[in-house]
């Protein structure tokens, strides 16, 4: 799942991942979908998310643990709260 779902980030199509793993393109698609929202979470602040954009996430299936936790951790990236030493 995790090959997959880095594939699908780096810019694997749909077709493409069918060819090689023959796995249901429903299920890629569906999967292409979550990677594509959790990339647009990511790079959303807190005060750039839309309504539309939880609930696009909740539909597919994003917890609001893990909408929020995408969403503190870009506000502590921009807010310098803490470093990586």
């Amino acid at each position: 799942m995790f090959v997959l779902a880095a594939a699908l980030k780096e810019g694997f199509s749909v077709d493409r991942l069918y060819e090689l793993t023959k796995i249901d393109r429903w299920f890629l698609y569906k999967m292409k979908n979550i990677v594509t929202m959790s990339t647009k979470l990511q790079g959303l602040s807190v005060d750039g998310i839309t309504t539309n954009d939880i609930w696009g996430a909740k539909k597919l299936g994003f917890s609001d643990k893990q909408v929020g936790s995408k969403l503190f951790f870009n506000f502590l990236l921009n807010n310098h709260a803490f470093s990586f030493s």
